[in-house]
């Protein structure tokens, strides 16, 4: 822990020498988890944010492409969590191509693509860290 705080201590002061501040209320030391870019980051995890996750389960389904655009771009941001993401998206991105209407037709595989990676990012997605003293 001394060497925590040590090394708060030179990062202030080179703050200071650069001429920066900092907000001493934006500082978390000594936590367990913390929230940061969307993600709770703790010891050898990383998880998404609970209420970001319910935002994306409770997400309408699109009727154009830029709304569409806009949900790939919501959950692609956490496709780390979601195994095979460009798979499960294809058929969404598919939607997208150029010679498309601008009006969204939801077809069964489109449907079912939109609703799976919906579901496997509301799974409590977890990454851990490589634990190498384990076979």
């Amino acid at each position: 822990m001394g060497a925590t705080f040590r090394a708060l201590g030179s990062c202030a002061e080179g703050f200071e020498g650069a001429r920066l501040t900092s907000n001493p209320k934006k500082y978390f030391v000594a936590q367990r988890e913390v929230r940061y870019l969307g993600y709770i980051v703790g010891k050898g995890h990383i998880r998404p944010i609970v209420d970001k996750v319910e935002c994306i389960r409770t997400y309408p389904k699109p009727n154009n492409k830029k709304q569409l655009r806009a949900f790939l771009g919501l959950i692609g941001y956490y496709r780390r969590f979601i195994p095979h993401f460009a798979s499960h998206a294809g058929p969404l991105t598919d939607m997208l191509k150029k010679g498309n209407p601008e009006t969204l037709h939801w077809g069964t595989s489109s449907s079912q693509a939109f609703e799976a990676l919906k579901n496997k990012l509301c799974t409590r997605p977890v990454l851990r860290a490589i634990d190498f003293s384990r076979p």
